[in-house]
């Protein structure tokens, strides 16, 4: 629940940044670390394989639909993420059901997925 907090501090650095750039990642993989044990939050390391597989494909579905809607938008720039993203997605699928929710986001579908969440969720 807390691996995002250091982005208060450091940013959202841009995922190909950090793929394509040990120095960037190095540094920034460092810093989240510090500013996590200063303010004593769990270790995002420390996660089960299979929580941190659920992390990671909530982290990218939320890319995912943020891309979508600024491609909606009329922010050309997002279209390369959409596009890296599919074919990433394509290569290494997500686990269910977060493959289930990219599906119906790139076929148009978010809303009523979305309103469906909502409704569980107030519903639970």
């Amino acid at each position: 629940m807390f691996h995002d907090v250091p982005e208060a501090w450091v940013g959202d650095i841009p995922a190909p940044l950090k793929r394509y750039s040990a120095t960037v990642r190095n540094e920034v993989n460092s810093l989240e670390e510090i500013i996590l044990s200063r303010l004593k939050l769990p270790d995002p390391e420390t996660l089960s394989p299979d929580d941190k597989q659920k992390l990671k494909a909530c982290d990218q579905l939320d890319l995912y639909l943020w891309a979508r809607e600024q491609e909606t938008g009329g922010n050309l720039h997002a279209s390369c993420v959409v596009r890296e993203l599919e074919r990433f997605f394509a290569e290494t699928p997500l686990p269910e059901p977060a493959h289930a929710l990219f599906l119906e986001a790139k076929h148009g579908n978010v809303a009523h997925s979305t309103d469906q969440l909502t409704k569980d969720i107030t519903n639970a």
